[in-house]
């Protein structure tokens, strides 16, 4: 009796979890009007209730950059929903970050749709 709930709670929970592969974002990252490597970019994939951390990356001194990696779904959740996080400090504002949903991109740091982001630490070294 044991067992077969064991394996039906595994089935199940087999079952609920959605297999989406490999994702990749490529793009460049532009800050007053040239491209600069000054962020950190964040690949996550989204869930109800904590986004999954699935890698990063820094731009190159030519603004280009390409993060990839596995990303999958669990409980609930029937899609999945990958994004990059764009963690920047650009000409001595304060760190500010947003969400980009797009797969390739120029991501231009002096304008979007960005919150304040007190912690830091990633990119102290950004000026």
């Amino acid at each position: 009796m044991l067992l077969k709930l064991v394996v039906g709670m595994l089935l199940v929970s087999g079952a609920a979890t959605v297999k989406c592969g490999m994702v990749s974002f490529t793009g460049k990252v532009l800050c007053g009007g040239r491209y600069t490597d000054q962020a950190v970019i964040e690949l996550y994939e989204e869930d109800l209730f904590f986004d999954d951390y699935v890698g990063d990356t820094t731009p190159n001194k030519q603004g280009a950059y390409a993060v990839s990696g596995y990303v999958g779904d669990g409980w609930f959740d029937w899609e999945c929903e990958p994004y990059v996080f764009v963690i920047h400090r650009c000409k001595n504002k304060s760190c500010r970050a947003f969400k980009n949903y797009g797969r390739s991109s120029v991501i231009d740091l002096d304008h979007g749709d960005f919150t304040e982001y007190p912690k830091c630490a990633r990119v102290a070294y950004i000026s």
